[in-house]
C-alpha cells in the first residue's frame, strides 16, 4: 500500500511530486513514518474542514446562533482554512510555518468557542486534550 502511495506521489511530471515524500536515504530508505504522520494530520484537518464545517453545516447551526460576529460565513471561512491546511500539510512545504499556522488557528478557535459558546461544548477538557495531541503531531513533523 505504501509503495503505491510513493508511486502516485512521484507522478507529478517534470520532476515535481504531488505529495512531498522524503527522498530516499542510502541507509534507511524512505521515511514512511513522516509520510504516515502527514497523511494522518492532513486527514484530521480535511475531516474538520471539509466535512464538519462545509458539507455538514447543520452540525454547527446551534453554534452559529451563539457567535456574535460572522455567523455562517465565519464557519465557512474556518472550513476553507482547515481544508487549505490539509493541502499545505500534504505538500510538505514549510512544515514549521504550517505548524505555527495550525497552532494559531486552534488557539483562536478554542478561545472563541470557550468565550462565546462554552455552554454548547459538551466536554471542553476533551476538546483541549484532542487539540493538544493534534498540535503535538504537527510539531513532531516540523523539523
Amino acid at each position: 500500500m505504501l509503495n503505491f502511495l510513493f508511486q502516485i506521489a512521484g507522478a507529478g511530471g517534470r520532476g515535481q511530486r504531488l505529495l512531498a515524500i522524503p527522498r530516499r536515504s542510502p541507509h534507511l530508505g524512505p521515511d514512511y513514518n513522516l509520510l504516515i504522520s502527514r497523511l494522518a494530520l492532513a486527514s484530521v484537518w480535511l475531516h474538520k474542514g471539509l466535512w464538519l464545517e462545509l458539507l455538514a453545516a447543520i452540525y454547527h447551526a446551534h453554534l452559529v446562533a451563539a457567535v456574535p460576529l460572522g455567523g455562517p460565513w465565519l464557519f465557512h471561512g474556518i472550513g476553507l482554512a482547515e481544508f487549505a491546511l490539509a493541502a499545505w500539510i500534504l505538500t510538505g512545504r514549510h512544515p514549521r510555518l504550517a505548524a505555527y499556522a495550525q497552532t494559531a488557528l486552534l488557539l483562536a478557535m478554542n478561545a472563541g468557542g470557550l468565550l462565546f459558546a462554552r455552554h454548547l461544548i459538551a466536554d471542553p477538557v476533551a476538546m483541549l486534550t484532542q487539540d493538544a495531541v493534534l498540535l503535538a503531531l504537527a510539531w513532531r513533523i516540523a523539523p
